[in-house]
């Protein structure tokens, strides 16, 4: 075999050995679901304390059905803020959840939404892999656990406010006053008694009056008329 020979079979191996070697001949396969049961695999919004969205990393669809539960927890008054860690932090009693199943081949994109404690109390909220946990201890959530918070209160007592009642404003009552008619004296009227003539006796004296009347009135008019002549 000559030199140039030897230098083609030595070329012919090298170039096949960098073709191997190299990566980028390799074709890159990208994951053709998520695998949700690993928390780093889920995106946690916080909408508000009350309120997430849950989505998958990159928005890719789950390889398997995953339940989730959002809950809210009280936390014991005398908690001082400094982390599950501290002894403080627990016992908590369940207040509020709610849960969602995502489904398998699914891109997820779900809202959840629970009530929270009131304001004067303590609270942890979470998000976490099912079955339901009502109430924590010091070993928290374990491996369910997904995304949390804890929220020290921020009123010093849960003491209702009470609020003195409004005594209503009496209407003032305008009294109506009626007119009244004024009362006339009464007038009693006596009735009219005809005048009577003097009684003289009897019919015979009336009818001797009214004769002397007629001469009396007969000896007038003559002596007018003779006294004319």
């Amino acid at each position: 075999m000559n030199t140039l020979s030897k230098s083609l079979i030595i070329l012919s191996l090298v170039t096949t050995t960098a073709f191997i070697a190299s990566p980028s001949v390799h074709a890159t396969t990208q994951p053709t679901c998520a695998d949700g049961n690993k928390s780093k695999n889920l995106n946690v919004i916080w909408r508000s304390n009350s309120d997430v969205t849950i989505k998958s990393v990159g928005d890719t669809p789950l390889c398997d059905d995953l339940t989730l539960f959002f809950s809210s927890y009280t936390m014991p008054d005398n908690y001082n803020g400094k982390g599950f860690s501290d002894p403080s932090a627990t016992p908590q009693t369940h207040f509020d959840s709610t849960s969602v199943v995502l489904k398998k081949n699914v891109v997820p994109s779900e809202n959840l939404r629970i009530t929270l404690p009131e304001a004067c109390k303590n609270m942890q909220i979470d998000v976490y892999y099912g079955p339901q946990i009502k109430d924590v201890t010091v070993k928290g959530h374990g491996a369910q656990f997904i995304a949390g918070k804890m929220l020290v209160k921020t009123k010093a007592s849960c003491a209702p406010v009470v609020t003195p009642p409004v005594t209503p404003t009496p209407t003032p009552v305008v009294p109506v006053s009626t007119p009244i008619a004024p009362v006339l004296p009464v007038v009693m009227s006596m009735p009219e008694i005809p005048a009577e003539l003097p009684k003289t006796g009897t019919a015979l004296d009336s009818t001797v009056a009214i004769a002397i009347i007629l001469s009396v009135l007969t000896y007038a008019g003559t002596y007018q008329f003779t006294k004319r002549s």
